[in-house]
């Protein structure tokens, strides 16, 4: 894959970078990582500056053989797995803190007040300048890891299905609804190449069970259960996290998910909920990938370890399933998309015309994130207008219209903060 890709892949990497407005910091080398898996998505589909010429079976991995030398792209993939490392070491030791009332280090300068800070450099988790501590502190614990967990488990194959099964494969109306899943493996690139397997097709098409074993058996694929230190010696510059799909089928829209979480348990919740989510995306990226992924990972040990603790679950399989039903794509009214993190926590220009028509509260400035929009609506119920969700550019009014009527769909049949009654 040399010549053109590598041409359109540099020239849409310093485009894109150039033109990319992010609310992080400015000096974060967390950046580059959200840019490299970008510029993979438009490589796949032609978008960007490769201007309609896809590459489908390119992967984050050659773009960065194209744009990194060796040395730097296991560097930004080091700096990666220590980011996510950071925020479960810190979701951990915030459960420790809440059920477990024993070391308060979380708890800086003695203020009194959580911070969604890493707990070795006092920074906030991923850079994201939305979790300054001029702009939050956690104020509900319980709730904020209930967030984390619950969205350690919506992208489940297990979940998935199980919310199928109780739903009865149907939407809000009663009429069919479909859902597809899979699962994130560790997987040899070059040998996945050299053996015949399309990176396309295990993305796009079901992949049997029997298939799967057969790509471990070859050594295509690696079964690693267990997070590794960053640090580590392991590192195989060909061994990558891929998406292998076991489903086909629409999956959830992550911006009705976080705001599901905010509706029903607090703005705290969204935000344990949008780490886990900054999770399963940079995870992408890891040195050192997983078998499902960094984020059901968290999922999984956050409610073991509460179970541990209190004799009681976190997260119930009902709260789980209402989670993935409400958020489908394919429930009533649909959603056609699903930001990215890069998306938000991109600030965009919104149109002056419509700003200088708000209040106060839905103005704040030109520019504006969709997390920053979507802790507005959490919060208010307003509406922030003149901002597009998703590649497709989905109008924000519109898409919080659908929130609304998804609410009231989710009311109707008792799911709506039906968790507090259990």
């Amino acid at each position: 894959m040399v010549g053109e890709f590598d041409t359109l892949v540099n020239l849409d990497y310093k485009c894109f970078n150039d033109a990319i407005l992010l609310y992080i910091r400015q000096d974060s080398k967390l950046r580059a990582p959200l840019m490299h898996l970008s510029v993979s998505g438009h490589a796949k589909r032609g978008h960007g500056m490769f201007q309609g010429v896809d590459f489908p079976e390119s992967h984050v991995y050659d773009v960065l053989t194209s744009v990194e030398t060796k040395e730097a792209s296991e560097k930004i993939r080091r700096r990666t797995t220590l980011e996510v490392q950071r925020t479960r070491l810190f979701l951990e030791a915030l459960v420790e803190e809440t059920f477990n009332d024993k070391d308060k280090k979380l708890k800086h300068f003695n203020d009194g007040k959580l911070y969604v800070e890493s707990i070795d450099r006092h920074e906030p988790l991923f850079d994201f300048l939305e979790l300054r501590r001029d702009n939050f502190s956690i104020d509900d614990p319980v709730n904020f890891l209930k967030g984390a967990c619950l969205v350690g488990h919506m992208d489940s194959a297990y979940w998935r299905q199980k919310t199928m099964e109780r739903f009865q494969n149907k939407n809000f109306e009663g009429e069919f609804m479909d859902m597809g899943y899979g699962t994130c493996m560790p997987c040899d690139i070059k040998k996945l190449r050299e053996n015949g397997h399309s990176l396309d097709e295990l993305a796009t098409k079901s992949t049997s069970i029997e298939f799967l074993n057969k790509l471990i058996t070859e050594g295509s694929i690696k079964t690693f259960k267990e997070s590794k230190n960053p640090n580590s010696k392991d590192y195989d510059e060909n061994v990558f996290d891929v998406y292998i799909r076991q489903k086909i089928g629409p999956g959830i829209c992550d911006d009705a998910a976080l705001i599901w979480l905010g509706k029903n348990y607090g703005k705290s919740a969204y935000v344990g909920g949008m780490l886990v989510d900054t999770v399963d995306t940079f995870s992408k990226l890891s040195a050192f990938p997983i078998t499902g992924g960094a984020d059901e990972l968290i999922g999984k040990t956050l409610n073991s370890r509460v179970r541990e603790l209190t004799g009681k679950p976190l997260v119930t399989e009902y709260e789980i399933t209402n989670l993935i039903y409400f958020a489908a794509k394919a429930n009533t009214p649909k959603i056609p998309f699903s930001d990215s993190v890069r998306r938000f926590h991109q600030l965009r220009r919104r149109n002056p015309e419509i700003v200088e028509s708000l209040n106060d509260t839905a103005k704040r400035g030109v520019h504006f994130t969709a997390t920053q929009a979507h802790f507005i609506f959490i919060e208010t119920g307003l509406k922030v207008q003149g901002l597009s969700y998703g590649f497709e550019g989905f109008d924000s009014l519109e898409f919080y219209d659908i929130i609304e009527q998804r609410i009231m769909h989710a009311e109707k049949h008792g799911l709506y903060k039906s968790h507090q009654n259990i």
